[in-house]
């Protein structure tokens, strides 16, 4: 049986990022300030998630439990991003 390293890839992470049912919303925090909230990233990609989103935003963030917060409204790009990091486009729902 082939190593995961032989094959290039990690077969666990690719159906983690397949199943992954993601819920991209708007939440509004101290002094009305906007917050995009990401639920559903697998909680072994959620660090490389956060730190990839927050550079290609240029906005602060943090992930609190198994969420990823983005300061600011990114809603209309999220979707994009994660897409290209290989999440399924139907499986990600903002609203």
């Amino acid at each position: 049986m082939a190593k995961t390293d032989d094959l290039g890839f990690n077969p666990l992470e690719e159906l983690d990022r397949s199943e992954a049912r993601i819920v991209v919303r708007l939440e509004f925090r101290r002094f009305k300030k906007p917050v995009t909230m990401i639920q559903g990233i697998p909680k072994a990609r959620l660090v490389e998630v956060a730190r990839e989103l927050k550079r290609r935003f240029g906005a602060g963030g943090s992930t609190k439990g198994e969420e990823l917060l983005l300061q600011g409204d990114h809603r209309s790009h999220v979707k994009d991003e994660l897409v290209k990091q290989g999440f399924a486009a139907d499986h990600v729902d903002v609203i």
